[in-house]
């Protein structure tokens, strides 16, 4: 990967739900709920009240990400007729109209090419396969404003009879590419914070450390069947005592050379070459929050409707009246 910011790898470390990179650190969270489709319309304004709602608590910066995920025909009608009582007089009947219910819809999700004799080329048919989305936030923390380093008296002061050099670089906003186990009770207490108010509002929770991985190896397979594939990496880092505390040392580059792909820069878009396929990536800059009016102009139920089986990462980052 290019050495610059736009192509600099987001992670360093994983812990929990929790993702720690050179500047930052992030939460992550699955969110349930926001299939709109099977919602009625007081259902509908609900979650679109309570996403208005999360998008002005965040801190300063989060994503959203939506991952399409295939309906799984099989698995969803075969547990039916497995509860067909077996003295049930229309038992066969039912069987074979689910059986072949379960051959047609499998069929049709299958991707095909068909010859066109106009072009007398091959052209890619995409299978009609049923959606659902997958939902996950991810949030920035941040530790407190400059004046909280300052106000908590005691604490802070102790920290930096302990380790002068880690507190001044804090500060002042450098990072040690450490992760001290005082850090991680300081993050795990901001996330906690912002998961007990966003559970009263959404059905939430936070990922657990396979789920960040699997999400991180799919970046550059966006687009293809091979980026569903769960992965578990082992943790990749040094623990050692400093200054009568437990540091976390990541080792360099560890996540970034699990994932693979050759990516090639174009115009507003992200080509990224696999061993085998090619995922495109493109963006779009929304300069504000967009219309939220109801019914019919939700966004995100928007940009699933737009964009069949695409997968999206909506950036939100939020700026002071000055910038």
């Amino acid at each position: 990967m290019k050495k610059n910011n736009k192509f600099d790898f987001p992670i360093n470390f994983v812990k929990e739900n929790l993702i720690f990179n050179n500047k930052a650190c992030y939460a992550g969270f699955k969110l349930n709920g926001f299939e709109y489709s099977s919602c009625n319309n007081s259902e509908k304004i609900r979650i679109l009240d309570s996403l208005t709602e999360l998008i002005k608590e965040i801190p300063s910066e989060a994503q959203i990400l939506l991952i399409p995920r295939a309906v799984d025909c099989e698995r969803s009608i075969r547990p039916m007729i497995n509860k067909i009582q077996e003295d049930d007089p229309l038992k066969e009947v039912s069987t074979i109209l689910a059986e072949k219910t379960i051959e047609i819809l499998e069929e049709r999700a299958e991707d095909r090419y068909i010859f066109n004799p106009v072009t007398e080329e091959n052209e890619f048919i995409a299978g009609d396969k049923t959606l659902e989305y997958d939902t996950y936030i991810f949030i920035s923390l941040l530790k407190g404003d400059d004046k909280d380093f300052i106000s908590k008296g005691g604490e802070i002061f102790e920290y930096m009879i302990k380790s002068p050099k880690k507190a001044l670089n804090e500060f002042l906003g450098i990072s040690q590419k450490t992760i001290s186990e005082r850090d991680f009770r300081i993050y795990k207490k901001k996330f906690t914070e912002f998961l007990e108010i966003q559970s009263m509002r959404f059905d939430i929770r936070p990922l657990r450390k396979s789920e960040i991985d699997s999400l991180s190896a799919r970046v550059t397979k966006r687009g293809h069947q091979s980026a569903d594939e769960l992965v578990r990496w082992s943790d990749n880092c040094l623990e050692v005592e400093q200054d009568d505390e437990k540091v976390i040392i990541p080792l360099r580059n560890a996540y970034k050379n699990r994932v693979t792909g050759l990516i090639e820069q174009g115009d507003k878009i992200l080509k990224i070459q696999n061993d085998g396929f090619t995922s495109y990536q493109t963006f779009l800059a929304i300069n504000n929050i967009p219309s939220m009016e109801f019914p019919g102009v939700e966004y995100i139920k928007l940009i699933q409707d737009m964009n069949i089986g695409a997968e999206i990462c909506i950036h939100i980052k939020k700026f002071s009246a000055e910038e």
